[in-house]
């Protein structure tokens, strides 16, 4: 009696790695109740069209995902991350430092809370602790 030929188990491939999308989401949505307030998404990015050879830029290159003005006219950045990592490029990190040159607030987050956390710092709803946490 012939054995039954066995398959080799086939490796189910790993989960996709968490992107800053559902971060993004969440955060638009927050933006859109807030009246203390005025924010918007600030797409960046570049396309050919299917007519013409033109290559066309939209956005500044390494601005924020978020920007906006706060009641009190101060000027804010947010630049939104995966929840378990990823980093700043080049023309962010220069983005950043021309913000915090002129005055405005910047910050990388990788949640709705602490986007909430740097707006009410912002608008004077929280003070910012000398160890980073509330006050």
């Amino acid at each position: 009696m012939r054995e039954p030929t066995r398959r080799p188990l086939r490796k189910r491939p790993a989960p996709p790695a968490p992107t800053e999308g559902p971060v993004v989401r969440a955060i638009e949505r927050m933006l859109r109740r807030r009246t203390d307030i005025y924010a918007w998404r600030n797409n960046t990015g570049a396309y050919k069209p299917t007519k013409g050879n033109r290559f066309i830029r939209y956005g500044h290159k390494g601005s924020a995902d978020f920007l906006g003005v706060t009641r009190g006219g101060r000027f804010i950045a947010l630049e939104a991350k995966r929840p378990d990592g990823g980093v700043q490029s080049k023309s962010q990190r220069e983005f950043e430092e021309k913000v915090l040159e002129q005055g405005g607030i910047y910050a990388i987050v990788r949640s709705v809370d602490e986007a909430m956390q740097v707006i009410d710092e912002a608008v004077g709803l929280r003070r910012r602790s000398p160890r980073g946490g509330e006050g």
